[in-house]
């Protein structure tokens, strides 16, 4: 008689531990295409949306590092204004995330110990910034910006400091990345 209620309990559990994987499969499933549907809208409005145009100045970003680095050596952050312009679309009227990343910290964390720049974002018309500090450790800034709608923002540079391990070409060897999002979608 043992024998046969072990035999039901050994298929109960069975039943049971499928039911589970089975549920765990599903909406596991589920969860993994929502997240996946929203990162693709965010990803898809970055660079010229129906609410925002960014403009990178090239020639600025360049020249925001010094042109050689000794290794061993501390050297100045350039400021540059601006190097990203962030331009409305007459169509959105809401606030906005600008998020500035370092697009290759790996390749310049090979060559530096210590970079700190700091970075301003301002309305056009707006007399005081935020300022935020863009490090090899946090590698990225973001700003919080509202009445978005009714002036332009730029991004800029206000100076820093670097601290090199070894002899480099520092212009041109920073990537700077500037993405921009709704407000309600955190950054």
């Amino acid at each position: 008689m043992s024998k046969m209620s072990f035999m039901k309990k050994g298929k109960r559990s069975l039943f049971l531990t499928g039911a589970l994987v089975l549920a765990l499969l599903i909406t596991g499933g589920i969860f993994a295409s929502a997240w996946s549907f929203s990162n693709s809208g965010q990803d898809s409005v970055t660079w010229g949306s129906d609410y925002a145009v960014v403009s990178a100045n090239t020639t600025n970003i360049d020249a925001i590092l010094p042109a050689t680095v000794y290794g061993g050596t501390w050297g100045d952050v350039a400021a540059k204004d601006p190097i990203f312009t962030i331009t409305p679309t007459s169509g959105y009227t809401g606030d906005v995330w600008v998020t500035v990343y370092i697009a290759n910290t790996d390749d310049l964390s090979q060559k530096l110990e210590h970079l700190n720049i700091e970075v301003k974002s301002t309305y056009t018309a707006e007399s005081d910034p935020l300022t935020q500090v863009l490090t090899l450790d946090n590698g990225k800034v973001a700003f919080p910006m509202s009445g978005y709608a009714t002036n332009a923002i730029t991004v800029s540079t206000t100076g820093g400091t670097l601290y090199a391990y070894a002899d480099f070409a520092g212009s041109g060897t920073m990537d700077l990345y500037c993405e921009v999002k709704p407000r309600g979608i955190s950054s």
